[in-house]
């Protein structure tokens, strides 16, 4: 649905579509002749002042977006909003339409995925002891103080693949096959590999890749955690090492 209306050289409503008139919150009639200030009294002041501009002829076309509460239900709606001069052959302006576009769902679904975004980054904050991003092709691009002062690499030696330097040259081709088909894939990806730690050591992780889609489904960066295992898997194979008894019978 899209919203018309043409105001006159004072801003007053000259026409407006049965879409935009509901979108008020007010039948046609109760627009024609009045001004917009009038009619909607809390409309953002500073895009009725571009209207005005632009309806005086001091100004082109401007495009924005409104939002808040349904002046009539109350519930939040989100418009993009297209002002421009309306003039006659000769140049002289006659006031301003305006093209309305009711975005509601896609800010909705903007906030969703930001929403969405900030729960992975959490989730990873809260199940890993080193996190990072990357974009969409798996690349990294965002700094991680956690990363580099687990490996020592500096910013430069780390971006873009660099953090497959840091893994045991055993684990990389591995790591390095599954993180693509994972990428390719746009799906959860879970491994282990080991990492070099600054002080030369090799530190057991798991690594968790999460995928933050946006609305049509498209990949738009990951977010990525490491737990360090390390002493886990020690323990582990400590249990599982044979008791040997020492002297006499039982």
């Amino acid at each position: 649905p899209v919203g018309i209306a043409f105001f006159d050289p004072e801003l007053r409503y000259e026409r407006i579509n049965h879409f935009l008139a509901a979108s008020n919150g007010k039948p046609v009639g109760e627009h024609l002749g009045r001004s917009l200030p009038e009619v909607l009294p809390h409309f953002p002041p500073d895009v009725v002042g571009r209207y005005r501009e632009i309806a005086a002829g001091r100004a082109e076309v401007f495009a924005g977006t409104v939002d808040g509460p349904h002046p009539a239900a109350g519930a939040y709606r989100a418009y993009q909003v297209t002002a421009f001069p309306v003039r006659r052959p000769g140049g002289e302006t006659l006031g301003a339409g305006v093209v309305v576009h009711d975005v509601t769902e896609q800010r909705l679904a903007e906030r969703r995925l930001r929403d969405s975004e900030a729960e992975f980054k959490a989730l990873a904050l809260a199940t890993a002891q080193v996190t990072w991003t990357t974009d969409a092709d798996g690349r990294v691009v965002d700094d991680s103080p956690s990363w580099r002062a687990l490996t020592g690499q500096t910013y430069d030696e780390w971006t873009g693949v660099g953090w497959l330097d840091a893994l045991h040259p055993d684990d990389r081709p591995r790591a390095a096959a599954d993180w693509r088909a994972a990428v390719a894939a746009r799906r959860l990806y879970r491994t282990e590999y080991r990492v070099r730690a600054a002080d030369g050591s090799y530190r057991d992780t798991v690594a968790r890749w999460v995928p933050v889609l946006d609305a049509a489904g498209a990949n738009r960066k990951w977010v990525v955690g490491n737990e360090d295992v390390t002493e886990a898997k020690r323990a582990e194979e400590a249990v599982r090492q044979p008791i040997h008894a020492g002297g006499g019978q039982l």
